[in-house]
């Protein structure tokens, strides 16, 4: 299968805030994986008085690239969020 794209993933990471708290940031983890996204649905999502779509998409990635769902995905300046990873 042809990887046509290239994506970033990112993981969360907790910082001090320097007031006992803690801040938390996202961090590029692998860059330039290559990768598909493919879009599978879209749907109109209304909640709380807004609309807007959601979408299902599915990313294809190397079968050795380690990625979670606590991840998100970087694609053409686009985040999406990791919600489930199957192998």
């Amino acid at each position: 299968m042809t990887m046509p794209d290239t994506v970033t993933l990112q993981a969360l990471s907790l910082l001090q805030d320097g007031q006992g708290g803690l801040d938390e940031e996202w961090g590029n983890v692998y860059l330039e994986v290559p990768a598909r996204l493919a879009e599978l649905t879209a749907r109109e999502a209304r909640a709380a008085a807004q609309e807007g779509v959601e979408a299902d998409y599915m990313l294809t990635l190397p079968w050795d690239q380690n990625v979670a769902p606590a991840m998100r995905v970087v694609h053409k300046g686009v985040v999406y969020e990791v919600v489930s990873v199957n192998t």
